[in-house]
């Protein structure tokens, strides 16, 4: 976090900076809720559905 934090204005835009920031405890409380009961289905949904490509094309907008 202190990286992203250090390259705010710098090599990330300030706005969204303050968005993770704020969406970090969120996506952690699903992350430690996925890890805990479905890791394993939801790697399985992933790969067959290829979200990886999904997500990535999301976080470019």
């Amino acid at each position: 976090m202190q990286i992203i934090e250090d390259g705010s204005g710098k090599d990330f835009e300030p706005k969204r900076v303050e968005a993770f920031k704020k969406a970090l405890p969120k996506m952690t409380h699903i992350f430690k809720e996925i890890l805990d009961t479905e890791s394993a289905e939801v790697l399985k949904v992933c790969r067959k559905n290829d979200n990886s490509r999904l997500a990535e094309q999301s976080m470019v907008r």
